[in-house]
């Protein structure tokens, strides 16, 4: 177990550099389209929750912890319903706006 933790944590690891990477280059696009930023963070918590969350998960899993891991995988959700929040009241605005 301490072994997968620990392959998963340098691979991680060496994947980092490329991973800002990709963040910058998503902040590029955005300025290149004209696209508020907190759009993009929106997105980029999402997904990074996302992901975390099933590393959790199966760490969880191959530990015999299953229950635990669903439990993970709930309050990840969650924690993307609360990230994606002020965009959904922004979208329901605009509709707003447009019914007006």
């Amino acid at each position: 177990m301490p072994l997968t933790v620990g392959a998963a944590v340098v691979i991680l690891s060496m994947l980092c550099d490329k991973l800002f990477d990709l963040v910058y280059a998503f902040y590029n696009f955005s300025d290149a389209a004209n696209i508020d930023s907190q759009a993009i963070s929106c997105v980029i918590k999402v997904v990074g929750i996302g992901y975390l969350a099933e590393f959790t998960n199966n760490v969880c899993v191959d530990a015999n912890c299953k229950s635990i891991g669903d439990k993970v995988l709930l309050a990840s959700k969650m924690a993307i319903l609360f990230c994606a929040l002020p965009m959904v009241e922004q979208l329901f605005e605009a509709i707003k706006e447009l019914a007006l």
